[in-house]
């Protein structure tokens, strides 16, 4: 996960591919099982601002991490009905 970690503690913009995978471990919520010294600010909000430049540059990647994000809210609604 050093691109991440690179990419959250850092103020250079990371690489696309880095972005996306940011956005993935937001939407899978993983965000806690990173390793981060001296990570001071919101996680969250760092992964999302890194998914929302992703996906100015390819609106695919971005389509694909709301549709897990949904696949993983629908799951979780699906146990209370």
């Amino acid at each position: 996960m050093g691109g991440c970690d690179t990419a959250s503690s850092v103020y250079d913009d990371p690489d696309l591919q880095t972005d996306a995978l940011a956005g993935l471990l937001r939407a899978l919520r993983l965000e806690s099982e990173l390793y981060l010294d001296g990570f001071d600010t919101d996680l969250r909000d760092r992964l999302r601002q890194m998914l929302t430049r992703a996906g100015h540059h390819t609106p695919a990647t971005e389509k694909i991490i709301c549709a897990v994000e949904d696949l993983i809210g629908e799951t979780a609604v699906s146990v209370y009905r």
